[in-house]
């Protein structure tokens, strides 16, 4: 009696199997690696010879908005706005880094915030009474806490009227607000 012959079909469902297989295993190979993948950690630049230098003195900042790693950085006491940014792994494309004054040094609990691409006023107007956070700080002058603070003015007390009323939020002055028209509307 001759060798039985596997039915028909049978070596290419064993071959869908296998590549079934081996795909998961790939899958799951990168989510290990995935999980396991360290969290870049903040970059200090103080060296022990700067702390020494400037007697041991360091301060600390925090940079937000456009940078690669925002994040808390103790830095030395003579550190500047650049030395900040830089320890934040520098800016992002994008990022308005002209708008900010590179050489200003830091003193203790300065936050430094590197603002995205300014909007191109050929945009429509942004809606105060609808943006969020993340809209509001696309506009020249408007940081994460400007913008907080408008949307918390605009939920206890409900939508703005006009423009102007950007002024009773705490933070906003007339140099702002003239900053922000043709930018911004209420609806």
């Amino acid at each position: 009696m001759g060798a039985t012959t596997p039915a028909p079909g049978r070596g290419g469902l064993a071959r869908v199997v296998a590549a079934s297989v081996l795909a998961n295993l790939a899958v799951i190979g990168l989510v290990v690696v995935a999980l396991r993948w360290p969290d870049p950690q903040p970059i200090t630049l103080a060296t022990a010879a700067t702390a020494r230098a400037l007697g041991g003195r360091e301060v600390t900042v925090c940079v937000s908005g456009a940078v690669r790693y925002p994040g808390i950085y103790r830095l030395p006491a003579d550190a500047t706005v650049a030395d900040a940014v830089a320890a934040a792994g520098g800016p992002l494309a994008g990022a308005a880094a002209d708008a900010i004054d590179a050489m200003l040094p830091l003193g203790e609990g300065t936050v430094v915030h590197v603002p995205g691409e300014q909007p191109s006023r050929a945009l429509a107007p942004l809606d105060i009474n609808q943006a969020g956070v993340v809209e509001l700080e696309m506009l020249p002058g408007i940081g994460p806490v400007l913008a907080g603070r408008i949307v918390e003015y605009r939920e206890s007390r409900g939508p703005f009227s006009t423009i102007e009323e950007l002024m009773n939020v705490q933070g906003i002055g007339e140099k702002t607000l003239d900053g922000l028209r043709g930018l911004v509307t209420v609806r």
